[in-house]
Order: structure tokens, then sequence, then C-alpha cells
């Protein structure tokens, strides 16, 4: 990445030998080794860690589980009394289980991301962003345990070009969904003693009020026709 943390040297920026913003060079010249860079966690190998005990794949069938029952008193026409306790409950949720026909096998994710001012009195603005796994019941997934690492950009300044530094975990998002055919991951099931096949479903990108303009492009609060 740049030194100045203006982008990251992926897709169109992967030959660039120096920072298109200020020409910061890419590498040391002494060693030629890179002069900073960005972490991503791969999205892929967490996932299939997530079923590798009984217990754990029994966590993650709540999402199927939970969709069956709303659906189930639906079909019962009692749905007028549904209590919405979850993204689950929600007509667009349902109305994409219905058309992808999501499964007990299928992983559905979402995509946090937020700055963190490491010190009182000293520039450091640090980006860090984590994978939600929706299959656990919503009392669980939002634990410290069940919270997957993506990505952290070590400052101290605010990254200019963000789309650069998502890159990795996007694309490495999109090839996962095309793995074997669009059938999905192979993930390993304890609960089942089989290899499955999991697609992973992207559901959400969140931010606060000013990550989320970084995350899709809208005028911030600071333009001069805000969003």
């Amino acid at each position: 990445m740049c030194v100045n943390s203006c982008l990251a040297y992926v897709g169109p920026f992967k030959d660039l030998e120096a920072c298109s913003v200020f020409s910061e060079p890419r590498y040391n010249t002494r060693n030629n080794t890179p002069v900073k860079q960005v972490c991503t966690i791969l999205l892929g190998p967490q996932i299939q860690a997530l079923q590798r005990s009984p217990q754990g794949a029994a966590a993650m069938r709540y999402r199927d589980e939970k969709t069956t029952q709303i659906l189930d008193a639906f079909h019962a026409e009692v749905g007028d009394n549904q209590i919405y306790d979850d993204i689950f409950s929600g007509e667009d949720f349902l109305a994409m289980h219905e058309r992808l026909n999501l499964t007990a096998k299928d992983t559905t994710v979402m995509f946090s991301l937020d700055g963190a001012q490491l010190y009182q009195d000293k520039k450091s603005d640090t980006w860090i962003a984590v994978w939600i796994i929706l299959d656990y019941n919503p009392s669980i997934h939002y634990k410290m345990k069940r919270v997957l690492p993506a990505l952290i950009i070590p400052g101290p300044n605010k990254p200019k070009n963000l789309d650069s530094f998502m890159f990795r975990s996007f694309h490495h998002l999109s090839a996962l969904q095309g793995k074997n055919g669009g059938s999905g991951l192979s993930v390993w099931d304890a609960g089942q003693n089989e290899i499955i096949q999991s697609r992973i479903i992207f559901i959400l990108g969140t931010a606060d009020a000013v990550g989320l303009t970084e995350i899709d492009g809208r005028v911030g609060h600071h333009g001069a026709h805000g969003c």
C-alpha cells in the first residue's frame, strides 16, 4: 500500500511503482521490500473452520431453522402476529431466500467497516473491517469469538481510495461464490459428518454514517450537496 494510505497496489493499481497521488515509491530502494502493507484475512478458510465441531455445525443452522419457522407461520396464516426479532423476519430477506432457494448448507455474511483512533493525543487513523456470520443466533453472532477479521489498514492517515483496500476481500468473496461451478465452497460439516457445498451469500455492507459513504461512494456530510 502507499505509505500515505492513498491506495493499495491491487486491481488497476497492481503494476504501479509509485503512488499516483503523491508519487511516493512503492518499494524500499535498499532491499526492494514494500514500504507499507495492508493486511487482508481471507474469508474462505475462516468459514471452513466454523463447522468442524458438532456444536459449531449446530449453531450455524439457526438461520435455516428460523426461516422455516417464519414461513410456516405465514403458511398457517398467523403471520400477522409475527415478532420481528431478526433480519430473517424481513420481507426482503424472505424474498431472497425464495429466489435463491437457500438451504441449511449456505452461509450468509455481512461486511462491516470503521475507523479507529488508537491514541488520544497522536494521529492514528487505523481502519478495521470484519465479517459477521448471520447464520448464528443474533444473541451470539456479534460476540468477539464469532466475529471474523477481514481487513486492517494501519494508517496513520485516512485511506483515500478505500475501494482498492477492500478489493482483495471482495475479489476473494466473488471467487468463493463461483467455486465448483457456483455450487459453493467445500466445507466439512461435523454435524452431518460429510463435506458439503456452501454458497456464500453477501447480505449487507455496514458502517457508521461517516464510514458508509466510503463503502458505497455517496457524498459525505461535508459535501456541498450531501446525500
